[in-house]
């Protein structure tokens, strides 16, 4: 700045502090007033030129998680699915049991990648750095994992474990590798 405009500057606000006794830093202070009957609200109506092909109101939006497309992918499992496989058929129990286990992971565990052999019987799996590990939906509501860390030659197998038994505390203690991994990944 100038040294004359700098100077009128200061000027300025020792002034305007002084007049309106208040700090000139300080956002101005606006009195709200409460709405009464007669007042009106007017919007302006929307252009009706315009024309948005296949337009959905945005209530019927939907806005998907990622554990929601994995969701919506096991649901196409589901025997008589349009979006399914035709010829594979897997047991809704099973993919009940497998949304189960989607819905309990912690938010430190990554998604896994789903997968379903001929006969049906649904699993997941994760391939991250050095670790892997799959899980098997298995009969009678249980899971069963295996997971493998290549550079130590150390696998895990669980066996049998019931899906009411698996919670977000369960995935973190016996699933840990793959948050250890994730976070490498990054």
């Amino acid at each position: 700045m100038e040294p004359l405009t700098t100077i009128s500057f200061i000027a300025y606000c020792a002034v305007g502090a002084a007049v309106t006794s208040r700090n000139i830093l300080e956002a101005p202070r606006i009195e709200e007033k409460s709405p009464t009957p007669n007042m009106i609200i007017k919007s302006r109506p929307a252009p009706s030129n315009i024309l948005v092909a296949n337009a959905m109101p945005l209530k019927a939006l939907p806005f998907l998680t990622l554990k929601d497309k994995i969701i919506t992918e096991l649901e196409t499992f589901t025997p008589g699915h349009p979006g399914g496989d035709p010829g594979i058929v897997s047991k809704t129990d099973d993919i009940a049991t497998a949304k189960e286990f989607i819905q309990v992971l912690p938010a430190g565990i990554p998604l896994p990648t789903l997968m379903r052999t001929d006969d049906g019987q649904i699993g997941m799996y994760w391939d991250i750095n050095d670790v892997y590990v799959d899980i098997n939906i298995d009969p009678g509501r249980t899971i069963s994992v295996f997971s493998r860390i290549r550079s130590q030659g150390k696998d895990s197998i669980l066996d049998a474990v019931p899906i009411q038994a698996v919670t977000p505390l369960w995935a973190l203690e016996n699933m840990a590798v793959l948050a250890d991994s994730h976070a490498l990944a990054a």
